[in-house]
């Protein structure tokens, strides 16, 4: 099979950049343990989120990390789920978006920890959710939980009506 000559040495770049960005993640300052792996992360993050799209709000919060739990009482996670679910409408998809590292955030124990990104679809739009994790013995656990709608595109659509 013929390869292109730039195009298979720019994959080859881009998976040694991404290798070692996934070793910083997981190896890097702060993070004492290999096991808490990206795939790691997002798994938990994947496996956690799609407790909403079955309803089951109680076990997202069953299922979160202490942290989370000890600030967000039931109650107010039901509401704030039932609520989202209200205004978003009918789940359809998700994808994984994006992965960020967050040192020491406001409002929670010093350390590293790191957010998940899906770009989901609902019947009333598209919106962002992402999901934040503090490590744990052996991986990541979730501890917040936001959305944010998608700004349609507009560009070339201004042009368009120029003319």
């Amino acid at each position: 099979m013929a390869r292109s000559g730039t195009r298979g040495y720019a994959a080859v770049d881009n998976l040694g950049k991404m290798r070692a960005l996934a070793e910083f993640l997981t190896i890097g300052p702060g993070i004492d343990t290999p096991l808490r792996s990206i795939d790691s992360a997002v798994a938990t993050a994947t496996h956690w989120v799609e407790l909403s799209n079955t309803h089951q709000a109680e076990a997202m919060w069953e299922a979160a990390d202490i942290l989370m739990r000890d600030r967000v009482p039931l109650a107010d996670w039901l509401r704030y789920l039932i609520g989202l679910r209200a205004q978003l409408g009918r789940f359809r998809a998700r994808d994984w978006f994006e992965i960020t590292r967050v040192v020491d955030p406001k409002g929670l124990p010093e350390g590293d920890y790191l957010n998940v990104v899906f770009h989901a679809r609902y019947s009333q739009g598209d919106v962002q959710e992402s999901i934040s994790l503090a490590p744990v013995q052996g991986g990541w656990s979730p501890v917040g939980y936001v959305i944010r709608p998608v700004q349609p595109d507009t560009r070339g659509r201004e042009d368009e009506q120029a003319f």
